[in-house]
């Protein structure tokens, strides 16, 4: 074969090739595939999560970033792509929190900058939904075991579900904390119930939605209404919901009116104005900050009892999150004990952006306990003197603080036989807490002077109104404030919380004349070292 012919041949091949490439971008050719759908249904500690797990491969020779996800034609914002994009002829996964419905067929299509990837699918068919508990102590193992539920709309209605085990009994159960699609079905809601499992073995409870209520009223928990408050009684824990307007449903009392024990104090100095930086807040509250503070104190609250039974009395509290959407403070008191349940959601309507939280220099004064303008349950204890770690270690830091991790609890300490501890027991999977930020101190508005702002005298009175509290704060797993007792913010640059739902679930007990760390111990166990839980389906 001549040369010039080979020439002929190599230029033809590399023209056609050349062409194919063109034609395919002229006609909208995609790099992206989807490989596999499936739909799943997990349990991520007490929290049931609904999701479709999306295999894709980039058949591409440059990097892919994925820039949205649809299902049913409407952007999802909930999914997660590990590492932010897809290599060069690789595989990866795309898992997106979606709350499909039993049988359900969808649309789904995911966006890039290489092109877009449709599939169409069905969901499977849910006979029902279990738990299988297992025991794993050399004891039977009896309490109340609470899950958030993510359903799907037409799936269940308010209170018309019940909890059968695998023998066909009825347990004891409550649902609360509801939050409903504009249909009125159950979006989200803490499903509560009394398990008995017997020692070292196992024991399957399902949910079976009803067409009646299951409610109830409980004989031990008290609940007296007023214009002023709410109050709650157990004979063991009282809890006080502050109804004035200055307080806006803020717990004021927490802890044993027969023991003369009060953890709880509310922040807010007389002479404080709600245009002023401050974060005001009760025993526990949660608080944003985007283009400004956000907590239930200076926003339009709604205080409300949203069920007295059969297990927790339980105290919705609603606040406007401005126009960027809504959010609810669920506090469950129960029938014995001296722990509550705290659930809190947020539903976002609009991009919420936080900034970098922990500020330093002239922005301290935004910073309220070191923790920035983020706290997912912040926790005030009145009296307290240092913080104390499952595995028995003391911290006292002040201002600004330091983070501890958030996979075990924390407590706020009085005495090692008086204290409050918190432990997260459903994190959101999107926008978990990672770290318990602790500080003895809010921002040391004493110190200001010389050459730095002059403070007001609210200001002022801020720290006198704060130094007998120390807190503990839910911070944002990808917003660390503070590494070590080092002074210096360790600032990730801020992040965007996507329209959408999000929720976290905590315990908070009061150890009142018992040792707090054997306390801490037991909790702490009961709900995740003696039980092995997993989904049934």
């Amino acid at each position: 074969m001549s040369k010039r012919l080979i020439i002929i041949i190599i230029v033809a091949l590399i023209s056609a090739a050349s062409l194919y490439l063109v034609l395919n971008q002229l006609m909208g050719a995609s790099n992206l595939e989807i490989l596999d759908v499936d739909f799943k249904l997990s349990l991520e500690n007490y929290r049931l999560c609904r999701s479709i797990e999306l295999l894709v491969k980039n058949k591409g020779d440059a990097n892919l970033t994925i820039s949205s996800v649809r299902i049913d034609g409407k952007d999802v914002h909930l999914w997660i792509l590990r590492g932010g994009y897809i290599p060069p002829r690789s595989t990866a996964t795309i898992l997106v929190f979606y709350p499909w419905k039993s049988g359900g067929k969808y649309s789904i299509e995911i966006v890039s900058d290489s092109g877009s990837a449709k599939v169409e699918e069905a969901a499977p068919s849910l006979d029902k939904i279990g738990f299988i508990v297992n025991n794993r102590r050399t004891i039977d193992w009896h309490g109340i075991l609470s899950f958030e539920v993510e359903f799907s709309d037409g799936e269940c209605k308010p209170y018309c579900l019940e909890i059968v085990d695998e023998n066909g009994v009825k347990a004891t159960s409550q649902m609360w904390g509801i939050l409903t699609y504009d249909s009125g079905y159950v979006r989200y809601a803490v499903i509560s119930f009394i398990a008995h499992i017997p020692k070292e073995s196992s024991k399957t409870y399902y949910l079976v939605p009803v067409d009646k209520e299951v409610r109830g009223v409980s004989d031990k928990i008290n609940v007296f209404e007023n214009s002023d408050s709410i109050l709650v009684s157990n004979g063991e824990l009282t809890v006080k919901f502050n109804l004035t307007d200055r307080f806006h449903g803020s717990i004021d009392y927490f802890g044993s009116q027969n023991k003369g024990i009060n953890f709880a104090e509310i922040f807010k100095p007389p002479q404080a104005t709600l245009s002023e930086l401050y974060f005001f807040h009760g025993f526990l509250d949660s608080v944003f900050d985007s283009n400004g503070k956000m907590f239930a104190i200076i926003m339009k609250t709604d205080v409300t009892v949203e069920s007295k039974g059969p297990l927790f009395a339980v105290v919705k509290r609603t606040w406007k999150l401005r126009d960027l959407g809504m959010a609810y403070d669920f506090y469950a008191i129960p029938e014995n004990g001296t722990y509550i349940l705290y659930n809190f959601l947020v539903d976002i309507e609009k991009p919420m952006g936080l900034g970098a939280l922990a500020g330093e220099g002239e922005y301290t004064i935004y910073n309220p306990a070191g923790m920035g303008s983020f706290a997912i349950a912040h926790l005030a204890v009145k009296n307290a003197t240092f913080f104390l770690t499952l595995g028995g270690e003391i911290y006292a830091p002040l201002y600004p603080g330091m983070d501890i991790y958030a996979d075990q609890p924390m407590a706020a300490c009085i005495d090692h036989e008086t204290g409050v501890f918190i432990q997260l027991l459903a994190n959101d999977p999107q926008n978990p807490v990672g770290y318990w930020h602790i500080s003895k101190q809010k921002f040391p508005w004493h110190i200001w002077g010389g050459d730095k702002p002059n403070p007001s005298t609210s200001e002022i009175g801020g720290y006198e109104y704060a130094k007998d509290l120390i807190f503990i704060a839910g911070v944002h797993k990808y917003m660390l404030c503070y590494s070590g007792q080092q002074s210096d913010p360790w600032r990730s640059g801020g992040l965007v919380i996507q329209p959408g739902t999000y929720s976290w679930l905590f315990e908070v007990y009061a150890a009142i004349k018992e040792d707090v760390l054997t306390a801490m111990k037991r909790e702490y166990n009961m709900y995740y070292s003696n039980l092995e839980i997993e989904v049934k389906v």
